[in-house]
């Protein structure tokens, strides 16, 4: 069974209501944080990781020749040493376009795992990679 784990938390706040900074304290130590939460990102976020899918994705000889098109929506757990596991393909495009989205996002590396109040956790993330042909 999970036992759940007992967090408290002390948060410092400006004459605004605007925080300053706080510190969660549980089983793991005590951290410090500005920003309550930052959402896991490919490091140097979506703009780079457009770019690392364009470099590293290659169409699939056989849904070119059946001129397959379409967009796969996978999606992952993020964990707290910013590697991928649990990673799910949501919506299918065919069989080979859908291995090829899981290739290329279990090669990539560069995770930033998300921290929520000074601790960093696991977070589940969703990428939708798109296939389509130019005119022939």
């Amino acid at each position: 069974t999970d036992v759940k784990e007992k967090m408290t938390y002390k948060k410092i706040y400006d004459t605004t209501g605007t925080l300053i900074s706080g510190t969660s304290t549980g089983l793991d130590g005590i951290h410090t944080y500005k920003i309550r939460y930052v959402s896991a990102q490919y490091k140097g976020g979506a703009k780079e990781l457009s770019n690392y899918e364009a470099r590293s994705i290659r169409y699939p000889a056989i849904a070119r020749e059946k001129n397959i098109q379409g967009k796969v929506i996978i999606s992952f757990i993020i964990n707290k040493s910013g590697e991928l596991e649990d990673i799910k393909v949501h919506q299918t495009v065919s069989k080979e376009i859908d291995a090829e989205c899981l290739r290329v996002l279990k090669a990539s590396s560069g995770w930033l795992p998300a921290v929520a109040y000074g601790r960093k956790v696991n977070q589940r993330f969703f990428v939708p990679i798109k296939f389509r042909l130019g005119p022939k």
